[in-house]
């Protein structure tokens, strides 16, 4: 498998939890308007919508489906690190894409 689907499959994983906690009832409004939900949150919209837009809709849906699927295999997945490495591994996405392209 290539590297830039395997950096967005990662950042997305380690993103998600910390960005579906904003549609979670009665999760707390602390965790909800944290800095650290709303970098979660910025990861995983731009990693929806680069694995659509760049990998095209079948493998941009298989991307999203496992990487929700994997999100939820991760213990601690609401940690500062994780949030951090998810946004280190878009990062990395978008400099692999760029000298690919």
């Amino acid at each position: 498998m290539q590297l830039a689907p395997m950096l967005l499959l990662l950042a997305l994983s380690l993103s998600w939890p910390r960005f579906a906690i904003i549609f979670r009832a009665g999760a707390g409004g602390r965790l909800e308007q944290s800095p650290l939900t709303m970098a979660a949150s910025a990861v995983s919209v731009a990693s929806l919508g680069l694995a659509v837009a760049d990998q095209g809709i079948p493998i941009g849906a298989f991307l999203i489906f496992t990487g929700v699927l994997a999100s939820r295999l991760i213990p601690q997945a609401l940690s500062p690190v994780s949030v951090a490495i998810a946004c280190a591994s878009l990062a990395a996405y978008v400099q692999v894409v760029e000298r690919i392209g």
